[in-house]
């Protein structure tokens, strides 16, 4: 048994893997803003369309196809971007990853506050 924990301990604490995770912590925060503020843009976008295109019994085929385009980037960096955070909220949550925080990231990120209400 206590092989074990002497193993487990001499995998987790090592330089490589206290590097790798990390920099892992710092990439994904950067990869989740950085999904956020696309989203946000995506989401502008679609929406100065739909004021810029007037009343939807107006539209054309074309207007309908291209707010369906919009639509369909936004949804897209939205799962994007739910995925990132499920990534970092799961690795927060490991006792084997979490020590590896510097403690200016977040322990948890809340996906919602991303999304435009």
């Amino acid at each position: 048994m206590v092989d074990i924990a002497y193993d487990a301990q001499d995998k987790v604490l090592n330089v490589d893997n206290a590097i790798y995770n990390y920099e892992w912590f710092k990439q994904q925060k950067e990869d989740v803003d950085a999904l956020g503020k696309k989203v946000q843009t995506a989401q502008l976008q679609a929406d100065s369309f739909r004021v810029s295109a007037g009343d939807r019994k107006d539209w054309t085929f074309e207007d309908k196809n291209e707010d369906a385009r919009l639509q369909s980037i936004v949804t897209g960096l939205t799962n994007q971007l739910t995925q990132a955070v499920a990534d970092y909220n799961a690795r927060a949550k490991m006792a084997t990853r979490n020590i590896f925080q510097d403690g200016v990231l977040p322990s948890y990120i809340d996906a919602l506050t991303f999304i435009k209400k």
